[in-house]
């Protein structure tokens, strides 16, 4: 997979942005991602100088991309809640041509969000620039080399690929508005979709489930790292006060915190792979449980049941979204732990310990995203239990 060596910072062409439709009427929106430098500047670095551009280019760039893209998902997180929240008004008010006014919202939201990914894309920009510059400056002075301007300039291009388009069920709603009345038949092919949604996403729940007990095992891990980092710390001190003036700062921290530095850089490591698989399940879920609601909204007209599990699956998501909230907290975590991972390089515990309580901090948020999740394995059970019932009594 190209790397920085190949001048490549992130090459994502289709990244689904971590947001939710809680009401279950736009779907989910897609964005391509690209980070490029030129190479001029790295093709001939050695390999020892190309390491520490390597290592502080990421110091630099990941934390801080990271928060940046969290502001922005955020952004749209809020944009789509007040679509939605306008499109559930129109539904309401039956005025009109609903479907007509309801694309209409969706296409002023859309010019809005297109026109924040043009910022977006120049903070990006100057940030990955900014990165590139230092780093290479850092392996510069690491070689003792004669101090020279980088070369590259930076490359950013990102763009919505998939943008905020309304979900059956926003359809559906629309035309009941005009077409459909209480106790209307439901559609036997909607029953079906309800029998074949459910399957998927009951299948969903126990493959989630583990990805979380995963998650929550290595975030213990962390934790006891975190633990052991400190009870060093103060065995440290104890040793340098009884050694007083034959104290040694180098051979003492190999004896006493070298390990457990070396332990929580590789569960960290760790943590950080299997937050992204416990967040892309949780998006397939996220999927799965859109399908059944998107049935479900097609089956109101004709089953108070159906209405009642629509307005379940719209809770459980708004419970998700906490969840997906959460899960951010893991470039925190990788922060504080690659801090404490340079700390270690210059054989300071102090500065090793003083990344602990932040990490200690973010690890807590990570552990609310572990007990969401199994929360809601309950409530999907029932949904999907729920509209079985409705398929077969029809």
């Amino acid at each position: 997979m190209p790397g920085l060596r190949q001048g490549v910072v992130i090459d994502v062409p289709n990244w689904k942005v971590p947001v939710i439709a809680k009401k279950k009427l736009l779907k989910q929106p897609e964005i391509a991602v690209d980070i490029k430098f030129t190479t001029e500047d790295v093709k001939e670095m050695p390999d020892k100088q190309f390491k520490v551009f390597e290592q502080q280019f990421e110091k630099r760039f990941t934390p801080e991309f990271n928060k940046m893209s969290n502001g922005w998902f955020g952004d749209m997180q809020k944009a789509m809640d007040t679509t939605e929240d306008a499109l559930d008004k129109l539904s309401k008010d039956k005025k009109g041509d609903v479907k007509k006014l309801m694309e209409q919202v969706v296409d002023k939201t859309n010019a809005n969000l297109v026109a924040k990914c043009k910022t977006w894309i120049e903070m990006a920009r100057k940030l990955a620039q900014k990165a590139y510059d230092e780093a290479y400056e850092a392996s510069i002075k690491e070689m003792k080399l004669k101090i020279t301007k980088a070369k590259a300039k930076i490359g950013v291009k990102i763009a919505i690929m998939v943008l905020l388009t309304l979900t059956a069920a926003a359809v559906t709603i629309a035309a009941s508005v005009v077409t459909m009345g209480a106790g209307a038949a439901i559609a036997p092919v909607v029953l079906a979709a309800l029998v074949t949604a459910g399957k998927a996403l009951l299948g969903s729940v126990s493959e989630v489930t583990k990805s979380y007990d995963v998650l929550a095992n290595t975030l213990a891990a962390v934790e006891a790292d975190a633990k052991a980092i400190l009870k060093s710390a103060v065995a440290l001190n104890a040793a340098k006060q009884k050694t007083a003036g034959t104290w040694d700062k180098v051979k003492a921290f190999k004896a006493y915190m070298s390990a457990d530095v070396e332990a929580l850089d590789k569960h960290v490591g760790q943590l950080d792979k299997f937050a992204a698989v416990a967040r892309d399940k949780t998006l397939r879920q996220v999927k799965e449980l859109q399908e059944i609601a998107d049935q479900l909204a097609k089956a109101k007209a004709g089953s108070p049941e159906a209405d009642k599990l629509y307005a379940e699956s719209i809770k459980v998501q708004k419970s998700m979204d906490g969840a997906f909230k959460a899960l951010a907290e893991i470039s925190e975590v990788s922060k504080q732990a690659l801090d404490a991972k340079e700390a270690a390089k210059k054989f300071s515990p102090e500065d090793v310990t003083k990344a602990m309580p932040k990490l200690v901090s973010s690890l807590t948020k990570l552990k609310t995203a572990v007990g969401v999740i199994k929360e809601v394995a309950g409530p999907i059970k029932t949904i999907v239990t729920g509209a079985q019932k409705i398929a077969a009594k029809k």
